[in-house]
């Protein structure tokens, strides 16, 4: 090749668009451009917008100097931001349910008088953090995590203005940190001046859904963070007109006030936690109804026997509201929808939108998990969680309804007990008929405890896995299914070991992995050829197992190789923790 070629074809003449594409792609690849950019100084320039693009650091202390988070020069390639709480304050929650317990009657003017520690993290309030996000100038979303599954850390007022504040900001992001629970400088809620929040696309705050267990308080005027309700409402009331996604713990959500204000731009809301009590009247369906583009609802909501919570769910639209001719399906342009607990009285399925893509109709938390639940030290005594769930004549009578409906239903979860295995099989083949064209199914169906045709399938009486075979030929002709999830509720599953009960005994996880991976083997080879992944439930740890399915060059199933980042991917956050 002539010089003049070489030079032609050399790297930095290429486009940095495409360059861009392809790095992009490659990274997707690899994890990493790393070793890439360290090669030479073109491609260092050229990797550092993709490099730097997403970024998580760890916060122990204050940051005082914003080059001890990040340098400088760099800061403007940044585009998403993740800090990672690990302030000692929020290792030991016990203490704060001490703290909780000792000054639970401890009001001025009606709220609870707390100390800043442990409640107001420390370590987000380094005037270097400040700093180091306006350098961001191409910062979109920011996320703020607790390194902890259960806290009652939180973030003050300041430094949560502050971050909202940032003109450049799309998407913000709260997990596991409480929102202002406490305001140190003596100015009541109603009276924090809240900026111009008109920049926030999405909102997304998940905190513990355990702070109704009873931690002395037995009554809703004794709610210990009144102040985050607040101050998430006059946040909220400045950000309804501009958000488009939005995530909240149903718990401190401000739902009276949502109702009465206009949300014109909102696709996506999702609520967390325990069902509130109040309002209990209207109903949801039209608490809701000033949210016109919805797409997507997910009331992912908990029942439980304790203090301020609800121990039966009620109905998104009830059939007494259904009969008034002035009200109309609110959500036309609806494609995902998500209940917890179910009714079959709802009627809301009589009047689903025909563009509905996806339905959940599960428990929350699933009732596998109850017997890990009723023994895990981080769930309060004396607060249990209720699993109402449907038969599957009852839950049959919800899919017939939403059958002429739903033409374009591409995923669905259920949850139901079995109550016979003609009725099951009647219920899957109604699946099969009504819903064609589903890519993803999501099954946890569980057993009657008298029931011996369902017998267990790892060992003892099932060595051949035989009903995880006749449930998959169940499926089989669902030509384009990709997906399938199931819990099947095995009779010899593995049951709580250990003082916590989270976990199994030693001998049994030995056996849970060669276990699964037969049962994702035989399950494979029984439904459609079109599958691709099947995942079973881990009620331990509240997470699903992955497997991919290895097919020959005829599309015969050869084997299932475990699946660790779809594993991870779908892994559930602990619902105690605010999922």
């Amino acid at each position: 090749m002539s010089t003049r070629l070489k030079r032609y074809y050399r790297l930095h003449r290429l486009n940095t668009g495409i360059l861009l594409r392809i790095f992009s792609h490659i990274q997707g690849i690899s994890g990493s451009l790393l070793d890439l950019s360290l090669t030479c100084r073109i491609l260092r320039e050229v990797c550092k917008p993709i490099v730097f693009r997403n970024v998580t650091r760890k916060l122990t202390t204050a940051v005082v100097d914003p080059e001890e988070l990040f340098p400088a020069p760099l800061s403007p390639f940044v585009q998403s931001f993740a800090i990672v709480d690990c302030c000692p304050a929020e290792k030991n929650p016990t203490e704060s349910l001490l703290i909780f317990s000792l000054l639970g009657q401890q009001r001025n003017g009606g709220l609870l008088v707390l100390p800043e520690e442990p409640f107001l993290c420390t370590s987000l309030d380094g005037p270097g953090l400040q700093l180091c996000l306006r350098l961001m100038t191409s910062l979109r979303k920011i996320s703020l995590a607790s390194s902890t599954s259960v806290s009652l850390h939180g973030v003050r007022w300041p430094t949560l203005k502050a971050i909202l504040s940032l003109p450049q900001l799309e998407e913000f992001s709260l997990i596991g940190l409480l929102f202002s629970p406490v305001l140190v400088d003596g100015v009541a809620p109603d009276e924090v001046e809240i900026p111009d929040l008109d920049h926030i696309k999405s909102f997304r705050y998940e905190a513990s859904s355990l702070r109704a267990s009873g931690w002395g308080t037995v009554a809703p005027s004794s709610h210990p963070f009144r102040i985050e309700e607040t101050m998430l409402r006059r946040v909220l009331e400045k950000l309804h007109g501009s958000l488009e996604s939005l995530t909240l713990p149903a718990q401190a959500a401000p739902i009276q006030a949502m109702a009465q204000w206009k949300w014109p731009r909102l696709r996506e809301l999702t609520l967390r936690g325990p069902w509130w009590v109040e309002p209990r009247s209207p109903p949801l369906v039209s608490l809701f109804a000033t949210m016109p583009r919805l797409r997507k609802l997910a009331l992912e909501l908990t029942l439980a026997q304790g203090p301020l919570t609800l121990t039966e769910a009620p109905p998104l639209w009830p059939r007494a509201h259904a009969h008034r001719a002035t009200f109309a399906f609110p959500w036309p342009d609806l494609t995902h929808l998500s209940l917890s607990h179910p009714r079959a009285d709802d009627e809301v399925f009589a009047h689903l939108p025909l563009g509905l893509r996806a339905l959940s109709l599960c428990c929350c938390p699933h009732k596998s998990e109850k017997p890990f639940l009723d023994l895990d030290s981080t769930v309060p005594h004396g607060y249990q969680y209720q699993y109402p769930v449907l038969g599957a004549s009852e839950m049959l009578g919800i899919l017939q309804c939403c059958q002429c409906r739903t033409p374009q239903l591409a995923h669905l979860a259920l949850e139901y007990n079995a109550n016979g295995r003609e009725r099951e099989d009647e219920l899957l083949r109604h699946v099969v008929v009504a819903f064609p064209d589903l890519e993803s199914l999501e099954v946890h169906r569980y057993r009657k405890a008298d029931d011996t045709d369902t017998t267990a399938w790892w060992g003892k009486r099932d060595p051949d896995f035989q009903i995880v075979e006749s449930f998959g030929r169940s499926l089989g002709s669902l030509a384009r299914l990709r997906t399938v999830k199931v819990y099947l509720d095995y009779e010899d599953a593995p049951q709580p070991f250990g003082v916590c009960g989270t976990h199994v005994s030693p001998e049994e996880r030995k056996t849970l992995v060669p276990t699964h991976r037969k049962a994702a083997d035989v399950l494979a080879r029984a439904v459609s050829p079109s599958v691709e992944s099947v995942q079973l439930w881990r009620p331990h740890q509240h997470a699903w197992l992955a497997f991919r399915v290895v097919r020959g060059p005829d599309g015969v199933v050869e084997r299932c190789e475990e699946d660790e980042s779809e594993s991870q991917s779908s892994a559930k956050v602990h619902f105690t923790g605010g999922s």
